[in-house]
């Protein structure tokens, strides 16, 4: 290296550190010492998990500096794929979806871009631009980034394992009391854990009183390694958790209207579709004065779907219910 900062500037890249032993992270301790003198650039990356010390013991050097990388933003994110596709037409069009399954990762990004590529879905015109060969309504996640969030997911413990599943089927975005209160254990223990799960496997995050999961992948990945039955299990219990929560006996028009939604939601999924029909009037009524729309009709379909459960009547009217939110949206 010393030879080649002789000759032009050059750069050392040693990726992963947090894969590295302690004798490997001693060797990038002495290159750090070596490079003032010449004419490097040492990088190394990492994710939680490296030994405090370590971290700081580098950066206490005066010419070692340590930054922490975001996520990438809409207006980044579509800088970045005018440079992929050289065509800044094509990347406004794509930019948004590829921004929102990716949630920001621009490696997520880089494979979706490639298997858009291998699927022929886009394709190199004779100027060097890229353009679609055909409508792209619905992007799919290539399976190298399924395959890196199970191996992420894989390194959980038991316990890890359980609490992420049924927060999993809370949703995206949960509540760590509320996942407690579902294991039938402590609100302290839980958080606790929530809090160490961030900092050693960056798999949830907290965002004021509630969590969100890294990634969309993470939720759907855990989401969808859980047996039917169990999904159920937990999904009944989250409603049962959320009812107890609003007070047990409490009429459905008593209970505030999102509580409401996620109760029928959690009941629909977990085969429980009578005990979902009690909030749907409520749940619905939310919705439409919030001008949910697509929440509205996915919820009615749920309803509508589940054999003998609205008849008649009742059936009529969420009929006519998800008429008007059809009609709204401009679907007739």
């Amino acid at each position: 290296v010393h030879g080649l900062a002789a000759e032009r500037p050059t750069i050392v890249w040693i990726d992963d550190l947090h894969f590295a032993p302690a004798d490997g992270r001693a060797l990038f301790t002495s290159l750090a010492l070596a490079v003032p003198e010449h004419r490097i650039l040492l990088a190394g990356t990492m994710r939680p998990g490296v030994p405090a010390e370590w971290t700081a013991a580098i950066t206490r050097l005066d010419h070692a500096e340590h930054r922490s990388l975001s996520r990438l933003g809409l207006e980044d994110f579509t800088a970045l794929l005018q440079d992929a596709f050289r065509s800044e037409r094509l990347a406004h069009e794509l930019g948004s979806k590829i921004a929102e399954k990716s949630d920001g990762n621009p490696f997520f990004a880089f494979e979706i871009i490639r298997s858009l590529r291998e699927g022929r879905f886009i394709e190199r015109q004779e100027d060097g631009t890229w353009a679609t060969t055909q409508a792209i309504d619905d992007l799919q996640m290539p399976s190298s980034v399924l395959d890196l969030v199970s191996a992420r997911v894989a390194e959980l413990t038991e316990d890890e394992r359980e609490l992420l599943d049924v927060a999993a089927c809370c949703g995206f975005e949960f509540d760590g009391t509320l996942v407690a209160a579902v294991l039938g254990e402590r609100r302290i223990p839980i958080l606790r854990r929530l809090g160490r799960i961030e900092k050693k496997h960056r798999l949830v995050q907290a965002a004021g009183r509630r969590h969100l999961f890294d990634h969309h992948q993470v939720q759907e990945a855990l989401y969808g390694g859980l047996s039917e039955v169990l999904r159920e299990e937990y999904h009944v219990a989250i409603a049962d958790a959320l009812v107890a929560r609003a007070g047990e006996g409490a009429a459905p028009d008593a209970i505030e209207g999102a509580t409401c939604v996620a109760i029928c939601e959690h009941y629909l999924e977990g085969g429980q579709g009578e005990r979902a029909v009690a909030h749907l009037d409520t749940a619905l009524r939310h919705l439409e004065m919030g001008f949910d729309n697509e929440r509205a009709i996915r919820l009615a379909d749920r309803a509508l779907e589940v054999p003998d459960l609205l008849e008649g009547a009742d059936r009529c009217r969420v009929l006519l219910r998800k008429n008007e939110r059809l009609e709204l949206l401009g679907r007739r």
